[in-house]
């Protein structure tokens, strides 16, 4: 092999040196005068040598050179540039160099005359040729790096998209660099020139140029910036002169020229921008730097710190502020003093009245819970209980008294209301047992005396005051008098109270009599006169004062200030209108709202109160009784109500139209009542892919309607007074019947993340106001086809509007209307369900009947269906026109347009962590954490990925999705367009081995690539509506080896 090889390298020389000496005498000075790199060196003037003497034969003795000398690891950029360098040394012919071009480039006509008319002109004196090097097996091994470059070059929009996604995530082309696998090896330079090149050009890439265009400024300014200008750069722009204004055109020129020189991210804009940087720096040619000050003249740190003034630097003395401190501090030292002579007094007169043990309740002690090992006091009207953690302190921590690790961070607060009741209400996972009874997440239940309270486990003995309201009164007294300062009418005393007082202050000598008075006040020598009368007249003097109070606060409301005048209701009624204005009462105060009319997040439905009382309609949208409602509401006061015609309002009295609503589960958390509106605890939601009926989050508007199904009507209207009545019966038997799984998700999911932000108006949602189910019903295609539609009707219809049968107190009953096309398409699967999970539909969601849009916004699924029509117009529903539409965050209640947005159809990608929960707890043995959640898309919009971070977004990994219940096979993909239900996902990963709490955030990816915002705030809105931003939790971890983790 070696002799074959041999000879065929002697037989290459003859015909190369026949060839004729030009072309070698051409390129040997090209190869002399070339700079070369560090890898060029080492095929430099040895291998040259080399190469040569076995052209002439084998009669100069060979000398082996070695290429090991200095070596250091080559970065991706060098290794590609001296890959290339290397194989078109191999190529047979003279060894030109040309300069680099990007990949798939061809050389251009000037330059290929440039290297032919050099190639003519010099004429060489000596004849010699370069022939390759023998392929050894040390040359072979230096051939693999040409594998690596074989697909540079060859970007596929698989690769744009990878690359923009990345940018997204990071902003720094670096990092892409080593951080993303695309579909073939790309160096660094080749990331930046397809980046940019994608961000200029939108001929190279029409997707990934609009991908490029939904990109955040910042985003693209931040990879701008890491561009630094090199010296040739600013040696171009220095030579503009300084006295010139130049413009664009200039710097475009400047590019033009210059392509080699100037980065790929440069636009005239940016020079520009630099350019006055130098001028401002004195950095252009023409300009001169005054020199520096020389010899004695420079002025050192010592000489600059000799000038400064030291009293100047002095901060002068406030007399006045340290007056004031001083006589503050002198009276709190002597309240202090004199609140430690009363204390032996005070506990010895509590004990008296409360019979209990000086143990358990002292003078700031309401209740006690006694538990195995430690016994705790209430001595606020309302404490925490739960799990001290490191960042967050609790009135009551129960991990002294057992495996605390089964307990949430906040697992209930004890409350004690005016009238002496103690509640506990469950805020944590897991219930709360009061005498036996369980106390679900979310739900209060009254504390009796000694009752007991078992919490994971854990037994604890409720003890509490046995004359508690006589121990809210004395505390009250005691906080007043603290503060030095009473109330006028907490000084009014029963009769028999006060000649009390005057014996039991006479019975004292003046110094002591004049120390309580000094201390407590004037009225204090009435409360120990009580106490000393025994309970029974501190309780008369409690149920006295109580009286007081509650009748104070009936005078202030039923009396009439003399600032403001006082109407009847004949002149109330004369103000219905706009025009007259519009006056309403409620609770005997008069208010003109005309000007509140207009901004009425309701629209005009306040204008059926107009001229009477707010409590009837008040009574049927109780969402109205809220602080900052009545806040908003007393701002438009103008009067009060006569005597008269008050106790005439007072009579009228609404029965309550959610009377005959449904039973709900225990374990919804409930955000409204009436009308009722909840939603399942989140972890519930992963459980099961599909959604129980009873754990399907409650959307109502008004009451649940009372239907007949043996008398239930649908009416149709395609053409206007041709109408199609169908009852239940027929329509389960005149149409077939199809099943759809699909979500439902209300528009205000996860509100209130948004309200954290700032506060927005509707219903406080959690993550779990979404949910999954299999439908079965008609379609609405085959109804409406057979109720007249025809392409006739398909020329002017555009919407189909649906009415339910649930009404308000003035007939107004729920409606909302979605696209004429998303109605008629095979493909819309829309649905007259009477089914859901293969059962009856319930009271709750609809029963009988109900429209199920699939992808589609939950507020356009009309309930208790009644009738639909063909329309050219949207509905005129006020849910239609002026609710469930997104707006600016910088939009607000005085600047909103309701009819400048249009209603919300689909919904945008959304994702969320259902388990672990917020604030939970991870023990570090356990090694890992597992993570559960949702995601789905509105239109139809497949999720294809989910992408979950442990550090808050700073490393990402991709979770499992699956379309089915763990341990089953995952259904079929659906259809394009079709993918109408959630994705379950998980993910687990390793803890992190020094991290103390870990950000749980996940983000989701449909198959048009939409992608979720990082923030909310950039989202927010006034109505709360299209919550998407990354679902974050926070989740600690602890040192303790000996627990079990819970998730």
């Amino acid at each position: 092999m070696r002799h074959e090889i041999r000879n065929h390298n002697q037989g290459q020389q003859q015909r190369t040196m026949q060839a004729g000496d030009s072309v070698v005498s051409a390129s040997m000075p090209l190869v002399g005068a070339q700079s070369r790199s560090e890898d060029e060196e080492s095929l430099g003037v040895k291998d040259v040598k080399r190469t040569a003497t076995q052209a002439f034969g084998s009669g100069v003795p060979k000398r082996r050179s070695s290429s090991r000398s200095i070596k250091r690891k080559k970065f991706d950029d060098e290794l590609v540039e001296s890959s290339l360098v290397k194989s078109s040394s191999r190529v047979k012919g003279p060894p030109v160099m040309e300069p680099v071009r990007c990949s798939g480039s061809e050389p251009s006509s000037s330059e290929k005359k440039k290297v032919t008319k050099s190639g003519t002109a010099l004429t060489p004196p000596l004849t010699m040729v370069i022939n390759p090097a023998p392929i050894t097996k040390r040359v072979k091994k230096s051939k693999q790096p040409l594998h690596v470059t074989k697909d540079l070059g060859r970007w596929k929009p698989t690769d744009d998209l990878l690359l923009i996604n990345a940018v997204l995530q990071t902003t720094d082309l670096t990092s892409v660099h080593l951080g993303v696998k695309f579909s073939c090896r790309f160096t660094l330079r080749e990331i930046k020139e397809r980046w940019y090149a994608l961000l200029y050009d939108p001929v190279i890439s029409k997707l990934a140029w609009q991908a490029m265009r939904q990109l955040h400024p910042e985003a693209i300014a931040a990879i701008q910036s890491k561009a630094l200008f090199s010296q040739n750069e600013e040696a171009l722009l220095a030579k503009i002169g300084s006295t010139s204004q130049p413009k664009l055109d200039v710097f475009q020129d400047l590019l033009s020229k210059h392509p080699s020189i100037f980065h790929p991210s440069r636009t005239p804009k940016s020079l520009l921008v630099h350019w006055q940087l130098l001028k401002q720096y004195y950095l252009l040619d023409d300009q001169s730097v005054q020199p520096l000050p020389k010899g004695d003249q420079v002025l050192n740190f010592s000489d600059a710190e000799q000038m400064v003034d030291d009293v100047k630097l002095k901060e002068s003395r406030d007399e006045v502020l340290e007056h004031e401190l001083m006589i503050s501090d002198r009276h709190q030292k002597k309240e202090i003093r004199q609140l430690e002579q009363e204390l032996p007094r005070w506990q010895v007169l509590v004990d008296s009245i409360t019979g209990m043990s000086m143990p358990d309740f002292d003078n700031q002690t309401l209740a006690a819970l006694r538990g195995r090992m430690v016994r705790y006091l209430m001595r606020s009207r309302e404490i925490t209980l739960g799990r001290a953690t490191k960042d967050k302190q609790i009135d009551v921590d129960l991990s002294l008294e057992g495996p605390a690790w089964k307990i949430s961070r906040k697992q209930g607060i004890i409350k004690l209301k005016n009238n002496g009741d103690f509640f506990i209400a469950n805020e944590g996972r897991r219930p709360i047992y009061i005498d036996g009874r369980p106390v679900l997440s979310g739900n209060k239940w009254k504390l009796n005396n000694n009752s007991v309270v078992e919490i994971a486990g854990l037994r604890f003995g409720a003890d509490t005051a046995e004359n508690i309201s006589a121990m809210l009164l004395l505390r009250r007294i005691h906080n007043l008098t603290r503060v030095g300062s009473l109330n006028t009418h907490r000084h009014q005393v029963a009769p028999a109270l006060a000649t009390c007082a005057i014996r039991f202050s006479s019975s004292r000598s003046s110094d002591d009599q004049r120390s309580y008075q000094h201390t407590f006040g004037p009225s204090w020598s009435h409360v120990l006169a009580g106490l000393l009368t025994g309970t029974g007249a501190v309780l008369a003097y409690g149920l006295y004062h109580q009286k007081a109070e509650r009748a104070d606060t009936s005078k202030v409301q039923t009396e009439k200030p003399s600032a403001l005048p006082i109407f009847s209701q004949e002149e109330v009624t004369k103000h219905r209108s706009l025009k007259d204005g519009v006056w309403v009462t409620y609770r005997g105060s008069v208010y003109d709202i005309t000007e509140f009319v207009a901004i009425h997040p309701g629209g005009d439905k306040i204008l059926l109160a107009a001229g009477g009382a707010l409590e009837p309609f008040w009574a049927l949208y109780a969402v109205h009784n809220q602080e900052h409602i009545l806040k908003i509401l007393s701002e438009y006061k103008v009067g009060e109500l006569s005597a008269e015609d008050l106790k005439k309002q007072q009579t009228l009295k609404s029965s309550d139209p959610y009377s005959s609503d449904p039973e709900r589960h225990p374990v919804l958390h409930i955000n409204s009542l009436k009308p009722f509106n909840a939603e399942a605890p989140p972890e519930i939601l992963s459980d099961s892919y599909i959604t129980p009926s009873a754990f399907f989050f409650k959307r109502n508007h008004l009451p649940v309607p009372q239907v007949d199904p043996a008398s239930y009507r649908l009416h149709v209207e395609v053409l206007p007074g041709r109408v199609l009545t169908l009852s239940l019966e027929e329509l389960k038997t005149r149409f077939p019947k199809h099943t759809v799984t699909a979500t439902l998700q209300c528009a205000g999911n996860r509100r209130s993340e948004m309200n954290k932000v700032k506060q927005v108006k509707g219903l406080n949602w959690g993550i779990a106001a979404i949910s999954n189910a299999t439908w079965g019903g008609a379609k609405l295609r085959d109804v409406l086809l057979a109720a007249g539609y025809e392409p006739e009707v398909a020329q002017w219809a555009r919407h189909v509007q649906f009415e339910g049968l649930d009404r308000d107190v003035t007939g107004t009953t729920y409606g909302a209307s979605i696209p004429i096309n998303k109605a008629v398409s095979e493909q819309g699967d829309v649905l007259l369900a009477y089914e859901m999970n293969c059962e009856e539909l319930p009271a709750d969601h609809g029963f009988p009947v109900r429209v199920v849009v699939p992808g589609t916004v939950g507020a356009r699924n009309v309930k208790w269906l009644g009738k639909i029509t063909v329309s050219a117009e949207e509905s005129s529903s006020h849910w239609q026109q002026n609710d469930y539409k997104g707006f600016s965050p910088g939009t607000d209640w005085d600047t909103v347009d309701f009819k400048s947005a249009p209603a919300i159809q689909e919904l945008p990608i959304q994702s969320a962590i259902t388990t672990p929960a917020d604030g939970a707890v991870i023990y570090r043995s356990a090694e890992q954490v597992t993570v559960n959640g949702y995601a789905w898309s509105g239109g139809g919009r497949e999720v294809v990925r989910v992408d979950v971070s442990l550090d808050g977004g700073k490393t990402w990994q991709v979770a499992q999705l699956r379309s089915s219940d763990k341990g089953q096979p995952d259904k079929p993909s659906p259809q394009p367009g079709q993918a109408w239900a959630w994705k379950l996902w998980e993910v687990t990963a390793p803890l992190p081995p020094e991290a103390q709490e870990l950000e749980i955030v996940c983000k989701a990816v449909d198959n048009s690539y939409n992608m979720q915002p990082d923030t909310v705030a950039p989202i927010w809105n006034l109505r709360g509506v299209l919550s998407n931003a990354w679902h974050r939790v926070k989740v600690e971890i602890r040192e303790d080896q000996n627990e079990e983790p819970i998730h």
